[in-house]
């Protein structure tokens, strides 16, 4: 989704913080880390079936 390409861009390319992250998408830094971790999850499951494995 938009939302979590964008917390792996502003976290993983950008280096913000995930405070940084939550003020910027107006939600809380608990919200942020699961959305970090959901995308990241969801990256890591579409790189492995692109790979077969």
């Amino acid at each position: 989704s938009p939302e979590q390409r964008m917390v792996v861009v502003l976290k993983d390319v950008e280096g913000w913080t995930h405070e940084e992250i939550a003020d910027e998408a107006g939600i809380t830094v608990t919200a942020a880390k699961v959305r970090l971790h959901r995308a990241r999850s969801k990256l890591r499951t579409m790189l492995w079936d692109e790979e077969g494995r």
